[in-house]
């Protein structure tokens, strides 16, 4: 068995099942008509899954600006209630 590379709460993902999600999820982004160059919001909580949705953006060349609704900045914080 592989050795985790992110532990979270008692769950663990080895590096092939992060690998496999980055490409099956830039997949999807690139069905959606996500290109390079384009910016991606992510508003997700600190969590693995924003992590993991995190890297296929920058693999892609697209530019990810991740929030949450603990957000600081009130701009943020209004883009994940909507």
């Amino acid at each position: 068995m592989q050795k985790a590379v992110i532990e979270y709460f008692g769950r663990e993902w080895s590096f092939n099942k992060v690998k496999t999600l980055i490409d099956q999820t830039a997949n999807a982004f690139s069905q959606f008509g996500i290109k390079c160059g384009d910016t991606v919001l992510v508003g997700l909580s600190n969590t693995p899954e924003a992590v993991i949705s995190l890297l296929p953006i920058n693999k892609m060349g697209t530019v990810s600006k991740c929030v949450t609704v603990q957000s600081k900045d009130s701009k943020d914080s209004e883009l994940c209630k909507r």
